[in-house]
């Protein structure tokens, strides 16, 4: 799947699940100012090993409310 969202973001998430931001760099597809597109099917992109639902709801849930550096249409589907 491809997203948009803030560096910030990225660094965030990638320090809750363990990584750093120069680990997840590689996932990044595209920058357009502060905003980045990334892969996240991408070896780079952070993931825990074994997240657990409420891991994943924690991020989603900041995904809806529009968390800082977030658009809450990130998660759309890329265009073609």
């Amino acid at each position: 799947m491809i997203y948009k969202c803030s560096e910030k973001f990225l660094a965030e998430m990638a320090a809750e699940r363990g990584h750093t931001l120069e680990e997840a760099m590689a996932c990044i597809v595209n920058r357009d100012g502060n905003t980045i597109t990334v892969d996240t099917d991408s070896p780079a992109y952070p993931r825990d090993r074994n997240p657990s639902r409420d891991e994943q709801s924690a991020v989603w849930k900041r995904v809806e409310a529009g968390a800082e550096g977030m658009k809450r249409d990130c998660c759309s589907p890329p265009t073609k």
